[in-house]
């Protein structure tokens, strides 16, 4: 067996350097493939923990120290790991062989800085080790600090029971997966997805929430798939695509599966065209805008394997790159409605008419252009979407922040501080 680690060289630590990993009572050999650095750490981190290697440590080193003399450890190796492990937030690769790919998640999070933000937060994060060949969480974990010594020894604490979970799942040891919550920050707010019913003129009852997270959740696209009801919220901020299963409706969604993790993907919209399946959204590569960079993502199933489209990111274009609702098919021809952010998120909505579309080629021509009008109480379009013969458009409306004051009655005004809603 062979073990490959990948790790970012931009922030190389002690607990990395390793020869093997003692498995089942064999010390089975590891190698370190460098990737770039995709996200930069705290200002002055650093810093930071050479003081505590210093005060803290009396000079003693720790693993999270810096490791620099890292080149022996860089050699390429043509030969294909049976196991990696994967430190990094980077997207896995469709081509990859590995029989396991494993990724380490911090409070549900890839990578290092998820780990110093939980700590940084007051907390050691909960820790996953999730196949992403087929999406299991293998093993979960909540570590104990008494003893770490500072953010250093924290991290420090962090890595080594991860190294602990990763040994116990390969020498294929029987886990026990504790029911355990991420722990949220105290000025963090839970995000919610809602459900209202309407009918020919419009909502009747009242809001039902249905969905709630610790991380933002909006555009909750929906899709029917083996005689069940799915929904994909946007979740980019968690840097994943989740699958949650509708138990009953509205209100009870469990979580099925993660499609993509390890990237930002906004507004994931899939399609069935030719006899695949094709999952649309606005890719962020950690920089720049949310909305102006399409890729594209296809499988023979709704679970996946997802694979990347040969030309990702298929199109740069802020005016049709972010989805804004289902597809629609119109006498065969295969149409999907998009934001326009010429003149900001939301501005307007196009509809780009599908010209070719395969794991290799994509061609779409917008054909329309809506903006809000005089009969939009609007100033933006966000979305468009039709269920049966109900047609559905959100924006927004600018609303001075005393009006809503002014129409509540005098009790309610000493307590309306208390509470905020929020959308992206």
């Amino acid at each position: 067996m062979m073990i490959e680690f990948r790790c970012e060289i931009g922030h190389a630590r002690h607990w990395m350097n390793r020869e093997s990993l003692s498995v089942a009572g064999r010390d089975v050999p590891i190698r370190i493939t460098w990737l770039a650095t995709s996200e930069a750490r705290p200002a002055g981190l650093e810093a930071l923990f050479e003081l505590e290697r210093l005060v803290l440590r009396k000079g003693r080193r720790g693993g999270a120290d810096r490791w620099t003399a890292i080149q022996k450890h860089a050699r390429p190796r043509a030969d294909a790991a049976d196991v990696i492990v994967d430190f990094t937030g980077a997207a896995r690769k469709a081509d990859c062989s590995a029989l396991l790919y494993l990724r380490p998640l911090f409070n549900g999070v890839a990578g290092e800085n998820a780990a110093l933000a939980a700590i940084l937060a007051g907390d050691l994060p909960v820790i996953e080790i999730v196949n992403e060949v087929d999406g299991a969480v293998l093993d979960r974990g909540h570590p104990s600090g008494e003893i770490a010594a500072g953010l250093s020894g924290a991290l420090e604490t962090v890595m080594a029971r991860t190294l602990t979970m990763l040994t116990a799942i390969l020498s294929e040891a029987p886990r026990i997966l504790p029911e355990l919550s991420y722990p949220v920050a105290s000025n963090a707010q839970p995000r919610i997805i809602s459900a209202i019913e309407f009918d020919g003129s419009g909502p009747v009852g009242e809001v039902v929430p249905v969905l709630e997270e610790s991380w933002h959740l909006s555009y909750p696209f929906l899709i029917e798939d083996g005689g069940d009801l799915w929904m994909i919220p946007e979740s980019s901020e968690h840097r994943d695509v989740a699958l949650y299963r509708c138990v009953r409706f509205p209100n009870k969604w469990e979580r099925h599966s993660t499609l993509l993790s390890g990237l930002e993907l906004a507004d994931v919209t899939i399609t069935r065209h030719n006899g695949l399946y094709y999952l649309f959204g606005a890719w962020r590569d950690g920089t720049g805008g949310y909305s102006d960079n399409l890729s594209i993502y296809y499988a023979d199933s709704l679970f996946g394997p997802w694979l990347p489209h040969a030309s990702n990111p298929v199109l740069m274009d802020r005016a049709s790159t972010r989805p804004a609702g289902n597809f629609v098919r119109i006498d065969g021809r295969l149409w999907r409605p998009v934001q326009d952010c010429t003149n900001g998120y939301g501005a307007a909505l196009g509809l780009a008419e599908i010209l070719e579309l395969s794991p290799t080629a994509f061609r779409q021509a917008v054909r329309q252009i809506l903006k809000p009008g005089p009969a939009w109480p609007g100033r933006k379009l966000h979305t468009l979407n039709r269920c049966g013969h109900l047609e559905v458009i959100d924006g927004s409306r600018v609303q001075p922040k005393g009006s809503s004051y002014l129409r509540r009655p005098a009790s309610a005004i000493s307590s309306a501080g208390m509470s905020a809603a929020a959308s992206r």
